[in-house]
């Protein structure tokens, strides 16, 4: 065959092709990289013999890409079963890192477990709602329901807060 770069260059559009046509979103470019790993060792070891070397060149690349694909699903929820099991244990170090500041984490103190979850999750790691329901293995619905009630709470919290500080007690909760 070519030299490499020549094929790169060929083959590239075929490459974000299989991406795309595999609903990957995220790190694309990593996908990408795999695709041409597989594109290089579709090159070392295609022969006459196995057909043309495009049909071979995207099986080759597809295959792989899959199979990453598969190994990094297994690893997710890998991670994710252990992490919800450790979750609790750490809840308050993460707080204390992710809200450093007081008067959010006084903010954060009268929401429940899974309203914190809802807020770290969507408003500071900026997750949309189906993610963060994925990982906490919950429906959309659930949370949504979080955030309703966190909102709830601090509309109350906030209105409790703003009255207090307007008769000038320094105690509000």
């Amino acid at each position: 065959m070519d030299n490499f770069e020549e094929i790169t260059e060929r083959y590239t559009p075929m490459i974000y092709s299989i991406i795309r046509s595999l609903h990957i979103y995220k790190d694309q470019d990593e996908y990408y990289q795999i695709g041409l790993i597989a594109l290089w060792e579709a090159e070392q070891n295609f022969t006459n013999s196995k057909g043309a070397y495009t049909s071979y060149a995207y099986s080759t690349v597809k295959g792989k890409i899959l199979n990453y694909l598969k190994t990094q699903s297994r690893w997710d929820s890998h991670l994710l079963i252990e992490s919800n099991d450790t979750a609790d244990r750490l809840s308050d170090a993460v707080f204390d890192l992710y809200f450093p500041h007081e008067e959010i984490k006084e903010s954060l103190s009268v929401l429940t477990d899974n309203q914190k979850k809802w807020a770290v999750g969507c408003l500071f790691e900026g997750r949309r709602i189906e993610d963060v329901a994925q990982y906490y293995q919950v429906s959309k619905e659930v949370i949504k329901s979080w955030r309703k009630g966190a909102i709830q709470k601090w509309r109350y919290y906030y209105n409790k807060k703003k009255k207090h500080q307007l008769l000038g007690s320094s105690k509000y909760l």
